[in-house]
């Protein structure tokens, strides 16, 4: 086994992230000039550095509290800002009850905080989860799609 064709990632692509456009069984990467009219999200991977670095320096005040444990609620909304700075770069061609959705931290938070959203958030984690489309050696085979 090769450990760099294994496990070395690309730096650049988890730095400014790949697109994925929505299909109804799988979701692809694509370059940007392909994604055309369909619903597509440009994101990277919580193996980002800064995503862990920011949400260290978000949770630093509620851990200088000894024994308090962090409400769910606070929890999970420094982890969807977290996202939002480091994970989710932006979004095209969201549309919501008829009407374009467009992309900002504000909406990344309100999607990943709001049950309504529960699947679309699995669907999302899911294309975060998939290490293999940050593969140092699979960037030329990805971008040849």
């Amino acid at each position: 086994m090769d450990l760099f064709s294994e496990f070395a990632i690309d730096p650049e692509r988890l730095t400014v992230g790949v697109w994925r456009v929505f299909d109804s069984t799988t979701d692809r990467v694509v370059e940007e000039s392909e994604i055309g009219t369909e619903p597509a999200i440009l994101l990277s991977s919580t193996d980002n550095p800064l995503y862990q670095q920011v949400l260290e320096k978000k949770m630093k005040p509620h851990i200088m509290k000894r024994g308090v444990e962090i409400d769910r609620k606070v929890r999970d909304r420094m982890i969807a800002e977290t996202l939002a700075e480091t994970v989710i770069f932006g979004w095209k061609n969201w549309v919501v009850k008829g009407q374009p959705f467009e992309y900002s931290k504000s909406a990344v938070v309100e999607l990943w905080t709001n049950p309504t959203w529960a699947r679309l958030k699995e669907r999302v984690l899911a294309m975060v989860g998939d290490v293999d489309v940050f593969k140092a050696e699979r960037q030329e085979e990805i971008v040849g799609n």
